[in-house]
């Protein structure tokens, strides 16, 4: 079986990160692989609004609208466990449940740093 990472979009996606490879080692190590890379390009996004000061309001705007839907891609990407999907570590397991309270303490330092 041929894997997404190996070829295509993913390759090419993996081969522009490599350069900040242990930057997402340590957001996967704190938060998980999916939170971790989410919460990631959720920061850049918002690093990039908030180091171009003279952003015209539409790419203020597109900038803003791209984080809000990583955002809302996570706690959505999160929440699966809640709805019965489960995270398939097992039964009784509340792996959404943590991983909501440590996206939430991360976005709650991030806004704190703005």
């Amino acid at each position: 079986m041929i894997s997404v990472l190996e070829h295509g979009v993913g390759a090419i996606a993996e081969e522009k990160i490599k350069t900040i490879a242990p930057l997402v080692e340590y957001y996967e190590t704190e938060m998980g692989l999916g939170a971790g890379r989410l919460m990631l390009a959720t920061n850049f996004l918002r690093d990039a609004r908030e180091m171009q000061p003279n952003l015209t309001p539409e790419a203020r705007a597109a900038l803003e609208q791209a984080e809000a839907l990583v955002v809302s891609t996570m706690i959505r990407f999160l929440g699966a466990g809640k709805e019965g999907e489960g995270c398939g570590c097992g039964e009784g397991c509340n792996c959404a449940d943590s991983i909501q309270q440590q996206a939430q303490a991360w976005l709650d330092k991030a806004k704190n740093r703005s």
